[in-house]
């Protein structure tokens, strides 16, 4: 198999795997009792942390821009599509600078592009909602709760990053 169709259905395999965890934390999230409607502990970006890890940052933002497009086409409206976009642009440049840190593992890594998504979203929804006061009322409460989120993810993501063989997922960089 050429490296070009390698990366492909890696691509696909992580984004599908990452749209997948996403849908199943939905019900998972009503058994948890939290007062902010639309939290979720974004299982999803494990499989896009062991892509920014094992294929590099473009890979990672394609798989991210996957999953977003599947997961609204199927189960989202407009608006939830505009909350993950500027989410996962937000987590994305947090990550990217995150991961330039020689000494932060991916915890810290998830950590950041945690509390870094939850900006991006707060700031779509002011937006949309032409609510300025989210930052103040809304925001603390979901940056709080990105720290445990980005710890656990980013625990699962190094425990796969380190126990998934490299070759499994090795394809020539381009």
């Amino acid at each position: 198999m050429s490296d070009k169709v390698r990366r492909i259905c890696l691509w696909a395999i992580l984004a599908l795997l990452s749209a997948s965890l996403s849908l199943l934390e939905r019900p998972l999230m009503t058994l948890i009792p939290l007062p902010l409607p639309g939290f979720k502990l974004g299982l999803g970006n494990v499989c896009i942390l062991f892509c920014l890890y094992r294929l590099g940052k473009a890979d990672a933002a394609i798989v991210y821009g996957l999953r977003i497009a599947l997961t609204a086409l199927l189960f989202g409206s407009p608006t939830s599509f505009a909350l993950s976009f500027g989410g996962a642009v937000a987590a994305l440049s947090g990550a990217f600078l995150a991961i330039r840190a020689p000494r932060l593992t991916p915890v810290g890594v998830s950590v950041t592009a945690s509390s870094c998504h939850m900006v991006g979203q707060i700031c779509v929804a002011s937006l949309i909602l032409k609510t300025p006061g989210l930052f103040v009322s809304y925001l603390p409460m979901l940056l709080i709760l990105s720290v445990p989120t980005g710890i656990l993810n980013g625990a699962i993501a190094s425990v796969l990053i380190s126990r998934i063989p490299q070759k499994l997922t090795q394809t020539h960089r381009r």
